[in-house]
C-alpha cells in the first residue's frame, strides 16, 4: 500500500476542472448566452427555411392537394417551429428587459448613494466651517477679554512663584 504525501493531498490531478488552462465558472457568461442564443436562432431559421421551400414544392407538384396527408404534417411542423422560434425570441427580449431594469434599479441606487454622499460632504463643510468660526470667535473673544495675568488662576501662579523666590533667598 502506498501512504499519501503532502503533494498528493493538495495537488490535484491532471484531468480535473482545477487543472484546465480555462475553467468554467459556475454561472454562464453574458457571451455564452448571446451566442447560444445567436446559434439557435440560426438552426431555427434554416429549420424554417427548409419548411417553407418543402412546403413549396408540395404546392408546386402537380394535382396538389391541400388535404394530402404529407402536406398538411409539413405544415404542422412548420407552424410548431414558427412558435418555437416566436418563444425564444420572447425568452431573449424578457432577459433583456429584465437586464435593463436591474442596470436602472441600480443606476438608481448609485445616484441616491452619490446624493447621499453629497449632502455629507456639504454637512461636513458646513460643519468645518461652524468650527472654524467658533475658533475665530473664541480667539477674538480672548483677545478682548482681560489679561489672564489680570484675573483667573495666573496671579495665584505669579504669587506661589515669588513666595518660593524669596523663601529660597
Amino acid at each position: 500500500m502506498e501512504s499519501s504525501t503532502d503533494m498528493d493531498l493538495y495537488s490535484s490531478p491532471a484531468s480535473s476542472p482545477a487543472s484546465s488552462p480555462e475553467p468554467m465558472s459556475q454561472e454562464e457568461s453574458p457571451c455564452f448566452n448571446k451566442r447560444r442564443f445567436e446559434e439557435e436562432l440560426k438552426v431555427m431559421n434554416t429549420v424554417i427555411t427548409s419548411k417553407i421551400n418543402l412546403l413549396t414544392a408540395y404546392k408546386n407538384e402537380p394535382f396538389f392537394n391541400y388535404e394530402d396527408s404529407r402536406y398538411k404534417e409539413e405544415l404542422r411542423s412548420y407552424n410548431e417551429t414558427q412558435a418555437q422560434l416566436d418563444k425564444l425570441k420572447k425568452h431573449h427580449m424578457r432577459k433583456l428587459e429584465r437586464k435593463a431594469i436591474i442596470r436602472e434599479e441600480e443606476e438608481k441606487k448609485i445616484e441616491e448613494e452619490l446624493r447621499q454622499l453629497t449632502q455629507f460632504e456639504k454637512k461636513s463643510e458646513e460643519k468645518e466651517t461652524q468650527i472654524e468660526m467658533q475658533a475665530k470667535l473664541s480667539k477674538n473673544q480672548r483677545k478682548e477679554a482681560p489679561c489672564l495675568e489680570e484675573c483667573g488662576t495666573e496671579p495665584i501662579l505669579r504669587k506661589e512663584e515669588i513666595r518660593r523666590f524669596k523663601a529660597i533667598s
